[in-house]
């Protein structure tokens, strides 16, 4: 369903309903509704001039945008991607609405400020995810005060189930995620399987990959989001998935093919999910060591363990809030230690044959015995 389809609720049209003619800060947690309110006012404000852009992080984002105001924008000229916004000539509008301002520095609001004269800007602190970027990142608290205002919260998150937000509430204690969402729906789904598709090893019947058109197939889902640390990560997947006769649609470093109307699985990596939702989510090589693949026999040179290093907290915390209705972790052999134990009861098992608790070990215990950390 189009999110301008959603009715808002009492916070959300306490902020629909304030003039546009401010400067504005508005932050919420995950699902809390600030696109809804962003694509609001853009609308409200679109019936009296044509001088309103919004600006967001990425270009898949921006393409969600585009084909929701395309009744009035057919052209998607009043939306940016942040590289593109830095790369045009920065037209002055009246209105400016930011999103993900989380991952902007002083200087940038500052530059933002002095091209719009009425800036909104969006965010949650949690979900900042792009200091590789940028060290001199601020907070939205932070955003706020350099502008002088008070910023408007949205508290109630009507994305997220009860039982997924405890996945993110797990990675990020200090978001109390769970406290904030209003509906319950089917627990998590942790799934094991016998090996490693992301490894290109092909001719098992049990894999990860397999595994996820299996679901997807038997349960006819439609809207669909598969999510990725690295962007060859997205590549290997979608030529596997093309390969079995499966149309899906793609975010790249280098291109992209995504259209958020239709009913294709979008495979696209973390941080290019910000902003995003889907009713059914898979993070497949949630296992430690996972994330070393191996494609045409040359191995992938991957810096990092995404599920393993600290550092990527917050982006795998923006994965996991993702869904509306169902969240698929999959892994091979060592489950991350950033989520809750596989024996935990947040989770409903969906393994082949279920866990033997028995054989269970304490992940953080393996990988001290490998040497594999820190953390």
């Amino acid at each position: 369903m189009a999110i301008d389809n959603i009715t808002p609720d009492e916070h959300q049209k306490i902020i629909i309903g304030l003039s546009a003619e401010r400067n504005a800060v508005i932050k919420g947690m995950a699902g809390s509704g600030k696109s809804l309110v962003m694509l609001k006012k853009a609308k409200q404000v679109s019936t009296e001039t044509d001088s309103y852009a919004i600006i967001v992080y990425t270009k898949s984002l921006k393409q969600f945008f585009v084909d929701e105001l395309a009744e009035i924008d057919p052209t998607g000229k009043h939306v940016y991607y942040h590289w593109e916004w830095q790369h045009s000539s920065k037209p002055r509008y009246k209105y400016l609405f930011i999103d993900e301002c989380q991952d902007f520095s002083t200087e940038e609001v500052e530059d933002f400020k002095s091209h719009g004269t009425y800036c909104w800007f969006f965010g949650d602190t949690d979900q900042s995810i792009m200091k590789f970027r940028n060290s001199n990142i601020q907070s939205v608290e932070k955003t706020a005060e350099q502008i002088g205002v008070h910023p408007q919260d949205l508290c109630i998150n009507y994305r997220l189930t009860i039982e997924n937000a405890k996945i993110g509430e797990y990675i990020n204690p200090s978001s109390r995620l769970s406290f904030a969402c209003i509906k319950h729906g089917p627990k998590p789904k942790i799934i094991r399987t016998n090996d490693n598709k992301l490894a290109q090893v092909l001719g098992k019947e049990q894999s990860q990959l397999d595994r996820i058109i299996d679901i997807i197939k038997s349960g006819q889902l439609l809207n669909v989001g598969i999510l990725v640390y690295y962007t060859d990560s997205v590549e290997l997947i979608r030529d596997y998935f093309l390969s079995k006769g499966i149309s899906v649609e793609w975010k790249t470093k280098d291109g992209m093919v995504i259209n958020f109307k239709s009913t294709n699985p979008k495979i696209i990596n973390w941080h290019c999910a910000k902003g995003l939702q889907f009713n059914n989510v898979f993070i497949p090589a949630c296992g430690v060591g996972e994330h070393e693949l191996y494609h045409d026999r040359t191995k992938l040179r991957h810096p990092i363990d995404p599920v393993v290093c600290k550092s990527n907290e917050s982006a795998l915390y923006v994965a996991t809030t993702r869904p509306l209705d169902n969240l698929y972790l999959l892994y091979s052999d060592i489950l991350s230690p950033m989520f809750p134990p596989v024996d935990s009861d947040i989770y409903i098992n969906y393994s082949e044959g279920g866990v033997d608790e028995e054989e269970w070990i304490d992940p953080l215990d393996l990988l001290k015995s490998k040497n594999i950390g820190p953390f």
